[in-house]
């Protein structure tokens, strides 16, 4: 954030490869749709608790991420 970027994302713990790119997957598609980052990750996070498969529905699947913004 102090060399200018608007938002930074990063994870407080290890997180499980498989997930974490399905998360920021979709992220990223809610980015391309014009959310704020926070906004991009919180939606993101409901479809993971949102799905059928348990791992994936499980807080530790997603709950590691986190967004610090200037916004």
């Amino acid at each position: 954030l102090d060399a200018g970027a608007s938002a930074v994302v990063g994870t407080l713990w290890e997180v499980d490869d498989d997930l974490a790119s399905e998360l920021f997957r979709r992220f990223h598609t809610h980015l391309g749709a014009g959310e704020v980052p926070a906004g991009a990750l919180r939606a993101a996070q409901l479809e993971m608790l949102q799905t059928s498969d348990p791992r994936r529905r499980h807080p530790s699947s997603w709950s590691a991420v986190e967004v610090l913004s200037n916004l």
